[in-house]
């Protein structure tokens, strides 16, 4: 096993930028599977925004572990692998979007959560209450930070490519020129 060292502060920072879009794609799989509980007439227009940000999660807990620490024994993915699974979860995460936006459309706004309340306040006095209308925005919303996140880590790669691309144009002058 080899000794652990600090890692570079550019894996680092796309460590740290995975773990936040890791957050991200929790969230919205808490929102849009909530919407789905509550609302089973809804089921199948989250569903795809549900896959999407799935997919994005485990793209994401692998990149941020094989990054943040190598010791571990997670090889972190060729760039070309990870930018076509972020890119297949930005296909299905815009599919989803569409989806809840119809849905947003389409849905009773005034339909209230009858169910579970979440008490808010010191004493309990004071109770919220969602909305069907309220929770579509909600998923619309951290379902777009899904679809940033990877169009954001798409061109990140696109960036790694070019330098690659670069280095080997480099070297490749420089053996014509021996």
């Amino acid at each position: 096993m080899a000794p652990w060292r600090f890692p570079g502060w550019p894996s680092l920072a796309q460590a740290g930028a995975r773990a936040v879009g890791w957050l991200t794609d929790l969230v919205t799989i808490v929102v849009m599977s909530y919407i789905a509980q509550r609302w089973p007439d809804a089921r199948g227009d989250v569903a795809p925004g549900i896959l999407g940000a799935a997919i994005a999660l485990l793209t994401d807990s692998w990149q941020a572990v094989a990054l943040a620490d190598r010791t571990l024994g997670f090889p972190p993915m060729p760039t070309g692998r990870a930018m076509a699974h972020d890119m297949f979860a930005l296909g299905v995460s815009l599919g989803g979007l569409v989806s809840v936006l119809v849905l947003g459309l389409r849905g009773a706004e005034d339909e209230w959560d009858d169910g579970q309340s979440v008490r808010h306040g010191v004493h309990g006095g004071d109770r919220r209450r969602f909305a069907r209308g309220t929770m579509v925005i909600v998923a619309v919303w951290s379902l777009a930070g899904v679809v940033v996140w990877r169009m954001l880590f798409g061109m990140l790669a696109c960036w790694d490519f070019h330098k690659k691309f670069q280095t080997a144009q480099r070297r490749t002058r420089t053996r014509e020129r021996r």
